[in-house]
């Protein structure tokens, strides 16, 4: 039985949307490790992690991520050639957080504010995956 909905894209007026789901499937191996060193032994990717504000070490937001009960918000920024992003990951509790910030990478002519939105989505995703 599949639990999940094939991805779907449409344009809707002058927006393109993208639609589709999943089931989250954290790869936390040991609950007890920090969360912080978790994401960053993957050299790859740890330019999504650049810039880290943790509470508790981010023990008790890993645990809502695989228990499904997270959220998260991210927000982009295009101005005068640089992109950056923000996002943050909360937990049961709204004082328990992740939060994070990054340089967009990419040449002038290449930056635009949708990168730097998606930027932000991308790093929740490696933080939650």
């Amino acid at each position: 039985m599949r639990i999940w909905k094939w991805p779907s894209l449409y344009k809707k007026g002058h927006k393109i949307l993208f639609s589709g789901s999943a089931p989250l499937a954290p790869c936390i191996k040991d609950h007890q490790q920090a969360f912080k060193t978790f994401l960053l032994q993957h050299p790859e990717e740890q330019w999504c992690f650049g810039d880290l504000d943790f509470t508790d070490d981010g023990i008790t937001v890993a645990h809502t991520v695989v228990n499904q009960n997270a959220m998260a918000v991210s927000d982009g920024l295009y101005k005068k050639g640089w992109g950056t992003a923000a996002w943050i990951l909360v937990g049961d509790m709204t004082d328990q957080s992740i939060q994070g910030a990054v340089f967009v990478s990419g040449d002038t002519e290449e930056q635009d504010s949708y990168r730097s939105e998606v930027t932000g989505l991308f790093c929740i995703l490696v933080a939650v995956t």
